[in-house]
């Protein structure tokens, strides 16, 4: 009888082991993504001869049920037989994030399980935006407010450093949820104007989807100071316009010179020309005394020092005004 008591044990401990007899391995164990971003899940078994008849199914944590192929095409499951399957979940959304486990049946009953992988579809918290809040009375208290955009989820951390030192001091902190299920979170911290002049403040904020922390940053200056930079700003300013104007009045001067230059050369190359071609102008002729009709025959005798006739120059224009 205690024989086949301890007979009857070992078999359902065999069938038991025998049901989780497959050994599963899933990849990846956790994935952080952006909205729209694809992601596949991987379910691996050994390739062994009893692999036959396999199925490969996935499942989201806190859902009833195995994940189908939906109708357009979003999710996508396939199997391989011999080595398991995988499963591709298309242009994902905040909805999708969770657990995703795969089930390995043989012959409709489990046999093996995956260790599960984690999603997390995000939205960036950034850009982190600064605003100063304060009354135009300098004594009066200041208020400095760190928003930030909308993100996902919801676990998020914001803190305060001023001059590169956490500040101890509680801030207060808001976060709201929209109807489409991100957040938006905004801190402030209050303090004296005198004692955010002067300062740098930074707005530190960690989440999930950032590689590291985002901050923002703000330098308040002093009074006496932002005075003194704005006259040094005005001297640079009206030194930069001055030396400009006389860079210009100078330029302007040389190029007057070099035009009253240019016109002096030209004209005296002018008067040159014209007294040189003058010169080749003026004529040489010979008067030469003509016999009157009425002294025809007759040789009217010539000194033999007036044989030849007197060499006169004249100008162009006198010679014709004498041929008229």
């Amino acid at each position: 009888m205690f024989l086949v008591l301890i007979l009857s044990l070992s078999m359902i401990i065999c069938t038991a082991a025998e049901k989780k007899s497959i050994h599963v391995t899933q990849i990846p164990e956790r994935v952080v993504i952006l909205k729209g971003a694809n992601v596949t899940f991987h379910c691996i078994i050994p390739l062994t001869d009893e692999s036959s008849g396999i199925e490969v199914r996935w499942q989201k944590q806190g859902e009833n049920g195995y994940i189908q192929n939906d109708a357009d095409g979003r999710k996508r499951i396939t199997i391989n037989n011999r080595a398991g399957g995988y499963f591709d979940l298309l242009n994902t959304t905040y909805q999708d994030s969770g657990n995703y486990r795969c089930i390995v049946l043989r012959q409709g009953e489990i046999r093996g399980e995956g260790t599960g992988s984690e999603l997390t579809v995000c939205a960036l918290p950034t850009p982190l935006k600064l605003n100063w809040i304060s009354e135009r009375n300098s004594s009066a208290a200041t208020t400095l407010v760190c928003e930030t955009a909308e993100f996902h989820p919801g676990d998020l951390t914001l803190l305060w450093y001023k001059n590169s030192v956490a500040v101890t001091a509680k801030a207060d902190t808001i976060k709201q949820k929209n109807s489409e299920g991100l957040y938006t979170a905004s801190t402030s911290i209050a303090m004296t104007q005198s004692e955010a002049n002067g300062n740098i403040y930074i707005c530190l904020v960690t989440h999930i989807s950032l590689q590291r922390p985002a901050i923002a940053m703000h330098a308040l200056r002093k009074p006496d100071q932002e005075g003194h930079n704005e006259h040094l700003y005005i001297w640079a300013s009206g030194s930069a316009v001055g030396g400009i104007a006389i860079l210009v009045f100078v330029f302007i001067i040389v190029l007057r010179c070099r035009s009253t230059t240019k016109k002096q050369r030209s004209t005296g190359g002018h008067e040159e020309s014209v007294k040189q071609g003058a010169a080749r102008e003026v004529l040489t002729y010979a008067s030469v005394a003509l016999p009157q009709p009425g002294n025809a025959g007759k040789v009217k005798a010539r000194d033999k020092i007036t044989e030849y006739a007197a060499l006169q120059t004249a100008n162009p224009r006198r010679v014709k005004e004498d041929g008229k």
